[in-house]
């Protein structure tokens, strides 16, 4: 789900069992997260999280005004 607020520890439960039925057959578990700081550090639990996962993709959005001053 986006943004799990008040939800890190359940996350990382929805994580552990797709890893325990996937892992066994070869298949990966990866997982796209905002790439903010803040947004992180408050809804993620990153040190149980790259337990159950094979890669965590940083999810970016720019938005036009951003991108017409660069």
């Amino acid at each position: 789900w986006e943004y799990p607020t008040n939800q890190a520890a359940n996350f990382v439960l929805l994580l552990q069992a797709i890893y325990n039925a996937l892992n066994p057959h070869g298949y990966l578990v990866t997982i796209a997260v905002a790439n903010d700081n803040n947004l992180a550090a408050s809804r993620y639990d990153i040190a149980n999280i790259e337990k159950y996962v094979d890669f965590i993709n940083l999810v970016r959005f720019f938005n036009i005004i951003c991108n017409l001053i660069l």
